[in-house]
């Protein structure tokens, strides 16, 4: 796709030491345009880190889970898919080791991220509702990745298996994980950021490009899960629920009345929900699926044109697919 950036800005430079600035920035895709609010603040080498400021980086993929033992030297170490600004003390040295996870039992928070025991009882850290989809899509891409560098397994079988046994800490569930890439899907500053990191990087994270790619994944073990062989009309994006449920969404692309056609072996109750690739819900409903076939009628006229995201949460699974409204 084409993409191009602009960025106005206007600072100062105070000091050699120091320099801050204030502006907007436009980044350009085939079908959107984003705007986004541009703050400056940044230091000259050498940079103050902890101990002499509050800042940190988190490693999303925790230095201690990685199979490599990585070290300030390796890319993985210094990967900036992963790595995000941090307090030290209330937030990177509080999550340590631990998985990502639900508090139900908060032992301290800062900001709105929070430490505790989860519903099992277990210690885990969970970020703040607007960082969980990006720190899910870091984790998820570490994965991908690095696994196989050197002949190390950076699997979320040997990652829950092998590595958080060793140290003690429950496992890292990825269905938690996938729930809130769906959830907090990528906005205008993670993909902004996207951007940025691969200008430095020369890669990007896949999954902030395309969430429906998780869908093609079984992360425990990163073997492909192949889309299966199914009939379906004309201008209609299909995807199948394990091998129980089918979804359809047409007309594809559509302007006006759209139809999610959903048939199901088994009777069970499912979340639709709609998004636009900002991760902005335009509809979002509970059903009760019967055993056969059924259809959604949306009115999709007042929906801004453009690309949205269709999800089907169920005990079968969660998928999306592609739904283009003109």
């Amino acid at each position: 796709y084409v993409r191009y950036s602009l960025a106005a800005l206007w600072g100062r430079r105070p000091s050699d030491r120091l320099m801050w600035g204030i502006g907007a920035a436009r980044t350009y895709r085939v079908g959107e345009m984003n705007y986004i609010p541009v703050v400056l603040y940044n230091y000259t080498a050498p940079f103050a880190w902890y101990t002499v400021t509050p800042f940190s980086r988190e490693h999303s993929w925790c230095v201690s889970w990685t199979p490599t033992n990585a070290t300030s030297g390796d890319f993985e170490y210094c990967d900036q898919h992963h790595l995000f600004p941090v307090n030290q003390n209330s937030a990177n040295a509080v999550r340590s080791n631990h998985p990502l996870g639900e508090v139900v039992t908060v032992t301290s928070s800062f900001l709105d991220g929070k430490y505790g025991l989860d519903a099992q009882g277990n210690l885990v850290y969970e970020p703040k509702d607007s960082h969980k989809g990006d720190a899910a899509r870091a984790l998820l891409y570490m994965s991908l990745r690095y696994d196989g560098l050197n002949g190390a397994d950076w699997t979320f079988d040997y990652l829950n298996n092998v590595t958080l046994v060793a140290l003690g800490e429950d496992t890292q569930d990825i269905n938690l994980l996938l729930a809130w890439h769906a959830q907090d899907a990528p906005d205008n500053y993670e993909i902004a950021r996207n951007d940025y990191v691969a200008s430095i990087q020369n890669n990007r994270n896949p999954f902030v490009d395309h969430p429906e790619w998780t869908q093609r994944i079984a992360f425990g073990d990163l073997s492909y899960v192949p889309v299966a062989a199914m009939q379906a009309p004309t201008n209609t994006s299909s995807l199948l629920v394990e091998e129980t449920t089918k979804m359809e969404v047409y007309p594809n692309p559509t302007s006006g009345t759209g139809y999610v056609a959903i048939e199901t072996e088994m009777e069970q109750t499912a979340r639709l929900v709609i998004t636009d690739m900002q991760g902005r819900i335009v509809t979002d409903q509970q059903l009760m699926l019967q055993s056969g076939s059924q259809t959604i009628e949306l009115q999709t006229e007042q929906w801004p044109a453009g690309l949205y995201l269709t999800h089907l949460i169920s005990s079968q699974g969660h998928f999306a697919a592609k739904w283009m409204i003109e």
